[in-house]
């Protein structure tokens, strides 16, 4: 008998839908022989804070720097001059990378978009994006963000539609996260980088740890 581990891969819209109990049938061939066995499958969700107590964002997402030029986010050293923005007013200025972290996740979130690039991180529900809705722009957590949704792009300076959102668990995946001085304005605002277009609330903004 030769028994062999098949590699399973799990991915979900929304982990909301993910979890249940599954009826799964595993068939095996050999030469004119066939055998069904049926296994039970129990699926429950969990997920990995990121870097700064939110969500960060995925490698190789391009960080805007202040002279309009793009850098992979993994080589944003301290000092970096970066670009920030406050999507309500659409104020901008310019801000020093005072620390990056890095964290290594089992889960990845994917948000695509009609502009070129996705937004890519971990799927943690305490990080948020700018969403339009019809009282103006509002923070929604990234995990609640569907289809149709839209979400503003910095580099188009438009509002774009959330075309599909994928999220897979499994593996090993490095999320960075910047802090950058300021991360607010004078008057409280608070003030993001960007990574592939999309403003990005540093750690001690939008990204909170829930309660305890």
């Amino acid at each position: 008998m030769v028994q062999r581990q098949l590699p399973y891969t799990f991915s979900a819209q929304d982990n909301s839908n993910a979890q249940g109990t599954y009826r799964v049938v595993v068939t095996g061939n050999s030469g004119t022989i066939s055998h069904n066995t049926v296994v039970i499958v129990n699926v429950s969700y969990s997920f990995c804070v990121g870097g700064g107590g939110g969500g960060s964002v995925a490698r190789g997402s391009l960080v805007t720097l202040a002279d309009g030029g793009k850098v992979p986010v993994q080589n944003v050293q301290l000092g970096t001059k970066v670009m920030v923005y406050n999507v309500p007013t659409g104020y901008r200025t310019v801000a020093s990378v005072s620390e990056v972290q890095t964290v290594t996740v089992n889960n990845a979130l994917t948000i695509y978009t009609t502009a070129r690039l996705p937004f890519r991180a971990d799927a943690n529900p305490n990080m948020k994006l700018w969403v339009l809705t019809s009282n103006g722009p509002a923070e929604k957590p990234i995990t609640l963000i569907g289809t149709g949704d839209q979400i503003y792009n910095y580099d188009v300076q438009s509002w774009v539609r959330v075309t599909d959102v994928t999220i897979t668990y499994g593996g090993q995946h490095t999320m960075y996260d910047l802090l950058t001085t300021p991360n607010f304005t004078s008057n409280g605002l608070i003030l993001e980088y960007i990574a592939n277009g999309y403003p990005d609330c540093p750690a001690g903004g939008c990204k909170t740890l829930p309660p305890p």
